[in-house]
């Protein structure tokens, strides 16, 4: 179990429309980390504040803060609501993730309602994981071959950074990005934040972090 002890001291910080980045420690995530270059394997975005999610998410205590994911957890596969503390503890032993707060320019241009209709819909049981599009993803780096691996949309399967794409598009925030071809790390290169916070894992600095 990870110590959440920087992370509970960072959370009531945290607003809708934040994204934590993940770098895990599974056999996946290694195989993300060298087909991409990064060790940024995995998107999340705050939903929902501390203190706010008890009509929301019952199941989630009050002082937790809510995440929305497109993952494979529990038998559920698509986004989905999750507690972050949980998520980050249980993340596995060596695992990093940081807090990029949005910037207040990109906050401002959210449409919240519009971001709270995505989210309910996306959720709803209609979308899945993309699990065929992430190998796809990790095919097209493979020199040569890759060359030969479609890449295309859909918004009935999507990996977690192709989710992330399609809300900030459904908010008003992006528009006319390829969603197969998003990766987790494309996601943290945005230039859509603040500087960021570590909140579990030994120290380490993101890669081109807020630089496109």
């Amino acid at each position: 179990m990870n110590d959440l002890t920087n992370y509970w001291k960072i959370a009531p910080l945290m607003q809708p429309g934040d994204v934590i980045a993940f770098g895990g420690v599974a056999v996946i995530s290694h195989l993300i980390d060298v087909f991409s270059g990064s060790t940024i394997s995995h998107i999340a975005m705050v939903q929902q504040p501390r203190g706010a999610v008890k009509l929301i998410v019952p199941s989630i205590i009050p002082s937790d803060v809510v995440i929305t994911e497109s993952t494979i957890e529990e038998g559920v596969s698509g986004p989905q609501s999750r507690p972050l503390g949980q998520t980050l503890a249980d993340y596995g032993d060596g695992a990093r993730a940081w807090w990029l707060p949005l910037a207040t320019a990109v906050r401002n241009a959210v449409d919240w309602p519009k971001f709270y209709a995505y989210i309910a819909q996306s959720e709803a049981g209609q979308i899945q994981y993309d699990t065929p599009g992430l190998f796809g993803f990790l095919g097209r780096n493979i020199p040569v071959i890759g060359s030969y691996i479609c890449q295309s949309e859909s918004a009935k399967r999507l990996f977690c950074s192709g989710d992330f794409i399609a809300l900030f598009e459904a908010a008003g925030v992006l528009r006319g990005i390829n969603w197969s071809k998003t990766t987790p790390q494309d996601v943290v290169e945005m230039k859509l934040y603040q500087p960021y916070i570590q909140l579990i894992g030994t120290p380490a600095a993101i890669a081109r972090f807020n630089t496109i």
